[in-house]
């Protein structure tokens, strides 16, 4: 009987100790687990003291470090800062995605358009200066009155002519009527263009070169004119670096047209020399004077040249008495007179009078 009770006990106190030791195990694998999931400490990261340092006493501090500790403490400083800093701080992945964005968007600006606002400008100027360089140089420009007779024996009148330049030619008779052209020849179709508006005098033709460098003739026939009027026509290249053009060509011919005039005097004489016409054009030759007039007249001109006295007028000229006289389009004519104080205009059926004053000097 108490061998029995005593075998009950022992096999209770195995059971208890089993159940114990069964109770620990499971502690342990737990405690070891949440240990390897927290990083470990600057004590437990530090690796075991060098075979010297065997005879330190445990929680004494020996004041010295050893390289792998140096090296480890930054990092494990930073982490633990880390540790400390708030969550949206420590680690916020959408903050480093946009700043990554707007540094590349950075990055493509500044290799799109590398330049910044003078260099922009001073590339514009520069292109500015390039196109200038390459466009052609502009002509100079010349109006001019021709005198001319229909007679054989005469050399063609030249008229100039560039690229993208019109040059008018006009006919007149001697007393400054229009005279009309019938027909026109054109030499050289590959090289100018002549266009006859459809005017009612008709007295007008353009001129236009279609190539650089062409030289060609045109035949004009006159109405009621057996003898026609011959031009040669002559034009230059958009690349020459001095470029000339007529713009304007006054063909005065020396005979009376279908629509001309006659003038009430007979015995008027009509010279048109050089100078004439260079006052009849307004282009005076450079020894003239400009004499002023009283009252002024915006149709009146007098100039003062070799002696004489040279009036461009649109009006009828009643004294004094002139000695020649021209006649251009536009009823314009240039009279030739003896050096005076005062001339007397027929202006609307009255006569005005002005007085000349030389300018001064």
């Amino acid at each position: 009987m108490r061998n029995n009770r005593g075998n009950i006990v022992k096999r209770l106190c195995l059971c208890c100790l089993l159940a114990a030791m069964a109770v620990l195990s499971v502690a342990g694998s737990s405690w070891a687990e949440e240990a390897q999931k927290q990083p470990p400490t600057l004590a437990e990261a530090a690796p075991p003291a060098a075979s010297g340092q065997q005879g330190v006493v445990l929680g004494q501090h020996t004041g010295v470090v050893t390289p792998q500790e140096t090296a480890k403490q930054p990092a494990a400083a930073e982490a633990t800062v880390q540790r400390q800093q708030p969550p949206s701080v420590a680690s916020n992945p959408e903050a480093g995605k946009a700043r990554e964005a707007q540094a590349l968007f950075e990055e493509s600006l500044r290799q799109m358009m590398p330049l910044n606002e003078g260099q922009i400008q001073e590339y514009r100027e520069r292109s500015d200066q390039r196109e200038r360089a390459l466009l052609p140089v502009s002509p100079a420009l010349n109006s001019r009155t021709v005198r001319v007779a229909l007679e054989p024996g005469g050399a063609p009148v030249k008229v100039f002519t560039t690229a993208n330049i019109a040059t008018s030619l006009v006919f007149h008779d001697s007393t400054g009527q229009p005279w009309p052209v019938t027909s026109v020849t054109n030499g050289g179709p590959n090289y100018f263009q002549v266009l006859r508006p459809d005017l009612p005098d008709g007295n007008l033709l353009n001129v236009m070169p279609t190539q650089g460098y062409g030289t060609s003739t045109i035949v004009v026939t006159l109405e009621k004119r057996d003898i026609p009027l011959v031009i040669r026509l002559e034009s230059d290249s958009v690349r020459s670096p001095k470029r000339k053009a007529d713009a304007l060509v006054l063909f005065q011919l020396a005979h009376y047209g279908p629509k001309a005039s006659v003038p009430i005097i007979e015995n008027i004489k009509e010279t048109a020399d050089s100078a004439m016409l260079a006052f009849l054009d307004r282009v005076p030759p450079q020894e003239a004077a400009r004499v002023r007039m009283e009252p002024a007249q915006e149709k009146v001109n007098v100039w003062k040249y070799n002696g004489k006295h040279y009036i461009r007028t649109s009006h009828t000229m009643m004294w004094p008495a002139w000695t020649a006289v021209v006649n251009g389009a536009g009823n314009v004519k240039c009279y030739e007179a003896p050096v005076t104080a005062r001339v007397m205009f027929s202006v609307n059926g009255r006569i005005q009078t002005i007085i000349l004053k030389d300018s001064p000097k």
